[in-house]
Formats: C-alpha cells, structure tokens, sequence
C-alpha cells in the first residue's frame, strides 16, 4: 500500500481541479472526509458514495455499517480503483486514513491532498500516527491524470435533455406550470418540445383505453428513460382533458405497462445510473437483463457463466460494454468472499420473484425503460396484456 502526499499551490482550489480528472471512470476516486469522522463504517460510506453510490435509491438506508465496510472493498476492486486521492488532508485524522487504507485493494495509491502551505505539517502528524507518506508534486501528479475530462452529466440528460430529478410530482393539470418554475429556460424549452408534441397528437385519439396505450407506445417508443414517458402521460392527459374526458391514470404503473413493452436498449446512460445501487446483486441483475439474458434464465446465471463472460467481453451474444463491468464483477468478487463455487448462482437470490421486483425498482429508482412485472413477450401486444388496465382509465366529463 502506497501513500503520497501533495501540496496545490498558492490560489489553487483542489476539488475544483480534481473533479473531473479523478473519476471511477479513470481508476480513480476524489473522497473528502469530515473532520469530525469516529466511524470507520463513515469511512466506507464516504468511499461508497465517492464512487457514485446513492442513498435515495432503494434498500440504501437499510444498509449497515458493517455492510458497508463490507460492500466498500468489493466495489473498490470491480472498479479497479488504483488511485484514492483525499481532499483536505490536513484536517483529516490519520485514524480515518488508517480505516481507509484497510478498505481498498492493496496496489492502490492513496495520494493526500493538503491546502496551500499545509504538507509540512500534515506529513508530521501522519508520521506520528505510524503512516509515513511520501511526498509527491503536484504538477507532476496532474500530468499523470490529464485525460480528456470525465462527462458528469445526469442520467436522461444526454439523450433527453432532462431526467426524472427535473419533473415535479404533481397531477397533470399544474405540470407544466410546475416544469416551467423548477427549470432553468434553456431545459424547460427541452421538456416542453416533447410535451407540446405529444398533446397535439393527443388530440385525434380516440378516448378508449386501447387507443390511448397504442398512443403512448408510439409517442416514447424512442424513450431512453422513464422522464419522457411522463411527460408523455401528463400531456396526454392535459389533451384529453380539454377535450371532456378524464384520462385518471396512476404514473408508476403506467410507466410499468410502457416500459414492459420495450426491449432492453442499455446506453452508457444506464450503466452510470446503475452505479447508484450499494448492493452489488441489484446493478448485477439490472446489468443481466440489460444485456440480453432473459428474466427467466437470471436465476440461473452461474458464477461461472459470468466469470467466463467477463473473460471473453460476452454474454448473451452481446458484447459487454466498459461502464457495465464494474456492475458485473462487483457481485462476482462478493460470491468469491462467500466461497461460491463455479456452478452455484451468481446473483443468489432469495425468493422466487426477487429479481423482477429489482427490475420494477430499477426503474422506479433510475428511471430505466423497464419494468418486471409483466415482461415483453413478442407473441402477445398491449391489449391483451391484463396489466394494460391497471395503469389508467378514461371517463367522460359530460
């Protein structure tokens, strides 16, 4: 284990340096503790959260602190993080460091960042402590990460030009007020484009519920995540409406009928978004599905299947894309800690229906076009699927 110290020179702001350059992307990962840090399951939740773990999403809070020490060197070593570089290094206790040196993979080069005119007494302090760190220049270790810079653009926002965290959770007869009061112009423009679209072809549909689905189909049949599928439910909504019907309709299960019609299309989109889950099994069975294996044959991917797929760059006759490999080895090195053999399961599951509920929460939590509960089937369409009434109604207002 390796530890380097370095020193940003006088006017230089660190983090606004570092942001872009060390990345999980870049074997690299930018963490900054509290000074006030007792915990080492702190210390594993901070690494965790450094490498794009989010707590909003699913499961996260019920997450303990023993699980995170746990979770926190598996995902370290599916990411192949070389590099850990800690900001404000002066004010960080050297116990703290201490805990961090015993999450991460033993190659791994921890660099401490100190303010402007700090190194000198930070290196004592940390020697004191039993930690002796090397120093290290600071424009030297720049040229060493001095790549193209790393897109830190939100899920939805490439593709779409918004995601999930830009639209309000209100009925659709204040959306798009609301939209407009919570975006900035330029992405409030984005959002109603799609909006305006939708409402005038909205407005020849029949009012029955099998037209208004065939609709709703072909308006997001491009859909990349959930955010424009809303805005397509609320629009369509908005037209009825002004028309004398109430189209009542019930957005998180709607969004499921929608998007249990569409084949898995993964962009590098979804993979940065399924970094969010902490527990390793949920982005591997999310990462599964994406890439072709069927809901039926999850259950039954073997630790070794998977370890030969990550081998050869293939898995259900697709190629595995680079921002789903973490997803994927993370679960594989957590089976190895608990001495899984070649053919036991690789995501072992408990329950039967355990990994379609991940698959409903995954688009709940990330906003991905997909959806368990009533997955695609290319022999049957919307009409005939028994989920395509729960979603929604349409009544007359006459």
């Amino acid at each position: 284990m390796t530890v380097r110290i370095t020193e940003a020179p006088t006017g230089t702001i660190p983090h606004r340096v570092l942001a872009d350059r060390i990345h999980p992307d870049r074997h690299a990962v930018l963490v900054q503790f509290s000074p006030h840090e007792k915990r080492p399951g702190g210390v594993a939740l901070d690494l965790l959260q450094a490498m794009g773990k989010d707590f909003r999403v699913v499961g996260a809070n019920s997450v303990r602190n023993d699980e995170h020490r746990l979770y926190a060197p598996m995902w370290a070593t599916a990411h192949g993080i070389t590099t850990v570089a800690v900001l404000d290094a002066q004010q960080t206790h050297p116990r703290v460091v201490g805990w961090l040196l015993d999450l991460l993979p033993t190659a791994t080069t921890t660099v401490l960042v100190c303010e402007p005119g700090h190194a000198a007494v930070a290196t004592q302090r940390f020697r004191d402590a039993g930690i002796d760190p090397t120093p290290l220049d600071w424009d030297t270790w720049l040229d060493q990460h001095k790549e193209p810079p790393v897109n830190l653009t939100p899920r939805g926002a490439l593709d779409e030009g918004y995601s999930l965290d830009h639209l309000p959770k209100c009925d659709f007869l204040t959306f798009r007020y609301a939209c407009r009061e919570l975006n900035s112009t330029h992405r409030f423009q984005t959002i109603d484009s799609d909006y305006v679209r939708v409402y005038r072809a909205a407005q020849t549909v029949t009012p029955d519920e099998s037209a208004v689905i065939s609709h709703l189909d072909a308006m997001t049949a491009a859909a990349t995540s959930t955010a424009s599928m809303l805005v397509a439910i609320r629009a369509t909504q908005s037209a009825f409406f002004a028309r004398g019907h109430l189209l009542r309709a019930h957005p998180d299960r709607l969004l499921g009928v929608l998007s249990c019609t569409k084949a898995p299309r993964p962009t590098e989109d979804d993979w940065r978004a399924l970094r969010a889950y902490i527990r390793p099994e949920r982005a591997a069975t999310t990462t599964l599905y994406l890439l072709g294996v069927t809901a039926n044959a999850l259950n039954g991917t073997t630790v070794d299947t998977v370890r030969k797929a990550l081998s050869s760059g293939r898995i259900a006759g697709r190629t595995i894309p680079e921002g789903a490999r973490p997803l994927l080895a993370a679960q594989l090195v957590r089976r190895g800690y608990e001495r899984a053999a070649a053919v036991d399961s690789y995501l072992n599951l408990k329950g039967e229906r355990r990994h379609l509920e991940i698959l409903i929460a995954a688009r709940r939590d990330l906003g991905l076009p997909i959806d368990g509960r009533n997955l695609r089937n290319d022999d049957t369409s919307n009409p005939t699927r028994i989920l395509h009434r729960l979603g929604f109604e349409v009544r007359s207002l006459q």
